[in-house]
């Protein structure tokens, strides 16, 4: 489980704040939510930097920090269930509870503010 501190040093993104300062070091914002074709919609390709300049900052990130991409919130959870991850942001709590029910040695926690809504309605 994070530990407070741990928590507040990944949270927290302010000016001068250690995340802060990487997510300005590599976030370009280039697209508003408005001019997305849908919601939860694939990834929208932008040329900014070009593919080159573009590939390069995305794999130093990734020896940098260790980042691995996937998609899927179940993907995820079973990833962290069998150790290939350590992490996932974002899974779907009924999956993680279910795992952990199974004997899967992981935890999930909300990181506040917690934000829902609901996708779907019978």
């Amino acid at each position: 489980m994070t530990s407070a501190q741990e928590n507040e040093f990944l949270t927290r993104t302010g000016a001068g704040t250690p995340m802060g300062e990487l997510f300005r070091r590599y976030w370009l914002p280039v697209l508003l939510a408005a001019e997305l074709p849908e919601p939860d919609c694939a990834p929208v390709r932008v040329r900014l930097l070009g593919e080159a300049e573009g590939l390069r900052l995305f794999r130093e990130l990734v020896a940098a920090n260790g980042i691995s991409v996937r998609q899927g919130h179940t993907l995820l959870a079973n990833l962290v269930a069998s150790g290939e991850v350590p992490l996932a942001l974002t899974v779907y709590n009924f999956t993680a509870e279910q795992l952990k029910r199974k004997g899967a040695p992981l935890d999930w926690f909300v990181i506040a503010p917690a934000i829902a809504r609901a996708n779907g309605v019978a």
